[in-house]
């Protein structure tokens, strides 16, 4: 009983941690005015300050997991929250441009290249063997959670005061604060599990087949294809409103309950259920065909009649399905007999070219959008389905080969 409360307190804290480091860079989301005012910059410098960000993150997450296995977690991650706490708190003097980037820079080693593989490595081994997808379905949802106070916050405060200034430095003082309880609390909680010789020295051809596996390489796909198909849905938005000529009224209400409130339930329940079941990429299989399915409906609009309530229902329930699926993709991981002493280069393999899509899909859907109007969307939703089609046959490969492991 006392370990496994230790580690619920463990999965809040790195949850805690998660929503900090992260939490500058994703200001942008729901106060990218705000930012834009108080920081004084045109659209063109925030721009290219979220560029700098991401360009560091792509590269680091191939270099963090390296990082993670050579040295101790417990040390990377208390690091990275120190670090982090002092740059969020530093910015609240609001610092010029120059200065600006050097700190979305240092952000991105701190966020990505520190901390993620490491706080992923040991969501692992707090997992066990039986208990990974509810650790991780439990951080996903508790970071949604903390996201929404925080952000309910700043929004309140807008709402009382009028004053962006004020938005701007309470929330990133909070941010600021949550690092320095967070790193507190993993110094006093974290009990790393202890290396023998043999454990601690990293043999570079065992490092090197990780980048050869070809299960890796599934999961690889499994991962770009839910990633990809997160991206997507990112436009169902717009589609809403150009396409189904919803209400703005409307729309905020089922974009609450999409990003928030499914977005918490969904994590939550898939954790539990890949537990139940005795296998993430299992349940990845099942979300890719209800998704390849669902999303069929969406392309079959403009060719027969489907009220706009039928497209909202399909609309929250792929939302619930590609969430449930996002939550515990990276426990397939865990699933394809890498050592734990590699769990990190391994994760940080998977990351880079899996969570790729950040480069590349947003200018494709935009000039999509841009280039053939509605159909747009119709291409935006046919990507969404050939990638459901991909992870579904990558999945069930990965399924077979376990079960005649077995």
């Amino acid at each position: 009983m006392k370990q496994r409360k230790n580690t619920i307190a463990m999965v809040c804290t790195l949850a805690c941690a998660n929503t900090a480091l992260y939490g500058l860079p994703y200001m942008k989301n729901q106060f990218y005015n705000i930012l834009l005012e108080v920081l004084n910059l045109t659209h063109t410098q925030l721009s290219t300050l979220f560029s700098i960000y991401d360009s560091i993150c792509m590269a680091a997450y191939l270099l963090g997991g390296l990082l993670t296995d050579m040295f101790s977690v417990k040390k990377i991650m208390i690091s990275a929250l120190v670090l982090s706490g002092a740059l969020h708190l530093y910015v609240v003097s609001v610092p010029g441009y120059p200065g600006l980037c050097i700190v979305f820079g240092l952000l991105a080693v701190t966020s990505v290249l520190m901390f993620y593989p490491a706080s992923m490595k040991t969501l692992t081994y707090l997992g066990g063997k039986s208990k990974k997808g509810e650790v991780f379905g439990t951080y996903i949802a508790i970071i949604d959670i903390l996201g929404m106070v925080i952000v309910g916050a700043g929004l309140l405060i807008l709402m009382l005061t009028k004053e962006n200034g004020l938005v701007y430095k309470t929330i990133l003082i909070l941010y600021g604060l949550l690092h320095f309880i967070a790193a507190f609390m993993i110094y006093k909680l974290f009990h790393e599990p202890e290396k023998t010789k043999e454990e601690d020295q990293i043999k570079w051809s065992e490092v090197m087949k990780i980048f050869t596996n070809r299960k890796v390489w599934g999961v690889i796909i499994i991962i770009f294809c839910n990633y990809l198909m997160m991206a997507a849905m990112t436009y169902i938005i717009p589609y809403l409103s150009d396409v189904c000529k919803i209400g703005e009224q409307e729309i905020l209400i089922i974009s609450i309950l999409r990003i928030n409130i499914l977005a918490i339930v969904a994590s939550y329940f898939a954790g539990k259920l890949a537990d139940k079941i005795g296998s993430a990429i299992k349940l990845m299989e099942i979300t890719f065909l209800m998704s390849a399915v669902l999303i069929i409906g969406l392309l079959a609009r403009p060719y027969m009649a489907v009220s706009n309530l039928l497209i909202v229902v399909l609309v929250l329930v792929i939302t619930f399905v590609i969430t449930s699926a996002k939550s515990v993709n990276l426990v397939t991981i865990s699933e394809i007999g890498i050592p734990q002493k590699y769990m990190g280069t391994a994760i940080g393999v998977v990351s880079f070219v899996g969570y790729s899509p950040d480069a590349f899909f947003y200018s494709v859907a935009g000039i999509s959008i841009d280039t053939y109007q509605i159909n747009g969307y119709q291409i935006i939703f046919a990507i969404f389905l050939i990638c459901a089609i991909a992870g579904l046959i990558a999945s069930r490969i990965l399924v077979k080969s376990k079960g005649n492991q077995e």
